[in-house]
C-alpha cells in the first residue's frame, strides 16, 4: 500500500463526477473541510511506558483504546488494562494448554468501552468484564487456527483468521453465528466505518470486503491494492482530516525507519505534515484516544509512546491531557 501525494500538475481530480468509487455519501462523509492553520505538532511522546516480552509480529493485533479511556495491549498470554485517567493498571491472566507455545493474538473493546474481547492463537475468543474478570463463556471456533483480527461492533463481534475467513460472533454464546468467508489468505484487518452499518476487512491477497454488518453480506469488493511499501498502520482524525501511518522493516528486509508519518490531505491527496521518531523497533499497532486527540503506538522495541497529534478545539477534554508522566525508558505499563 503507498500514500498517494500530490502530483506536481497535470491529475484529473478524484472527486469528478465520472468517479464511482465512492457513493455521493461517503463522499460527503470524506469530504474535505477548510484548511487550517498549520500547527505545532510535538516531535516527541508526552508519555513512553515499556512493555516487555511483547510478540514481534505484524499479524497481531494486541492494542486498543477504549471509549471508556482504558488502553489495553497483550504481552504473550496477559493482557494489560491501563487507565489513562488514574494510571491504575489492571491484567487479565489467560490459560491454554500448552502455555509456552500459545499467545493473545488480538484484542477490542465493545463500543463502549466496558468490555473486551480477547482471542489467541488457539482460535479462543474470551469476553472479559470491566473489572477484567473472564466472564463465563468463550467463543471457540471450529477450526483451530490464528485469529488475527478481532472487532466488537453494535450488531455483534468479528473477526479473522488465517485461512481467510471473517466470522460473525455474538458475544452471549458459545460458538460462532455465522461464517462469512471472503477471502483466500489471511484477513489482518478488520474497521468499521464511524457512524455506519458497513465494516471493511483486508487481506494479504490485495482484497478489500466491505460488509453491511446488518445483513452480513459483501456490499463491495475492491481489488486496488499493490504493497510498495512496509506499512504497519493507518489512522484517520475527522477533525484535522489527516491521516497517520507508521513504517517499519524486519532487519532482515533492510534499514529501519520505524517512524510515525502525518500527512494532510486536500481532495484525497497527502502531504506529509511532521515525522515523529522515538521508536527503535518497528511500531507495530496504532491505536486512537476516544477524544481523538492522541496516539498510542506500540513497537517491536518492547515500548508504548503516546502522542498528542490533535489537540481538540473543544473545552471538553476526556483524554491523556493528564498524561504528562516523564519520559523515561525505564517506566513499565504493569
Amino acid at each position: 500500500m503507498a500514500i498517494a501525494q500530490r502530483p506536481r500538475s497535470g491529475y484529473s481530480s478524484p472527486m469528478s463526477p465520472n468517479r464511482s468509487f465512492f457513493t455521493a455519501q461517503m463522499d460527503d462523509l470524506f469530504a474535505t473541510p477548510p484548511r487550517r492553520k498549520r500547527r505545532y505538532v510535538p516531535k516527541s511522546p508526552v508519555c513512553v511506558m515499556d512493555l516487555p516480552k511483547l510478540r514481534n509480529n505484524f499479524f497481531t493485533n494486541n492494542l486498543d483504546w477504549g471509549k471508556s479511556n482504558k488502553i489495553a495491549v497483550a504481552l504473550n498470554l496477559t493482557t494489560y488494562v491501563w487507565d489513562a485517567k488514574s494510571k491504575v493498571c489492571r491484567k487479565i491472566q489467560l490459560t491454554t494448554p500448552r502455555p509456552d507455545h500459545d499467545y493473545i493474538s488480538c484484542l477490542a473493546w465493545d463500543p463502549e468501552g466496558t468490555q473486551l474481547v480477547i482471542a489467541d492463537n488457539l482460535g479462543d475468543i474470551t469476553v472479559c468484564d470491566p473489572e477484567c474478570s473472564v466472564i463465563n463463556h468463550q467463543t471457540h471456533l471450529k477450526e483451530r487456527t490464528t485469529v488475527n483480527i478481532v472487532r466488537w461492533t453494535d450488531h455483534g463481534i468479528f473477526s479473522g483468521d488465517c485461512h481467510g475467513t471473517v466470522y460473525k460472533h455474538d458475544p452471549r454464546v458459545r460458538t460462532a453465528v455465522a461464517r462469512l468467508g471472503g477471502h483466500d489468505v489471511m484477513v489482518c484487518g478488520l474497521s468499521q466505518g464511524a457512524g455506519t452499518p458497513y465494516l471493511a476487512s483486508g487481506s494479504g491477497d490485495g482484497l478489500v470486503c466491505i460488509w453491511d454488518v446488518r445483513s452480513s453480506k459483501v456490499y463491495k469488493k475492491i481489488q486496488a491494492h499493490t504493497l510498495l511499501a512496509k506499512i504497519c498502520g493507518l489512522l484517520w482524525s475527522e477533525e484535522y482530516h489527516e491521516l497517520v501511518s507508521s513504517h517499519g522493516l524486519t532487519k532482515s528486509e533492510g534499514t529501519e525507519t520505524n517512524d510515525l508519518i502525518l500527512w494532510e490531505e486536500t481532495d484525497f491527496y497527502f502531504e506529509p505534515v511532521v515525522k515523529l521518531q522515538q521508536h527503535i523497533g518497528r511500531p507495530l499497532h496504532l491505536a486512537m484516544s476516544p477524544d481523538k486527540t492522541h496516539i498510542a503506538s506500540v513497537g517491536a522495541d518492547e515500548h508504548i509512546c503516546l502522542w498528542n497529534c490533535f489537540p481538540s478545539s473543544s473545552k471538553d477534554n476526556q483524554t491523556p491531557t493528564n498524561v504528562v508522566s516523564r519520559v523515561s525508558l525505564d517506566g513499565y505499563i504493569r
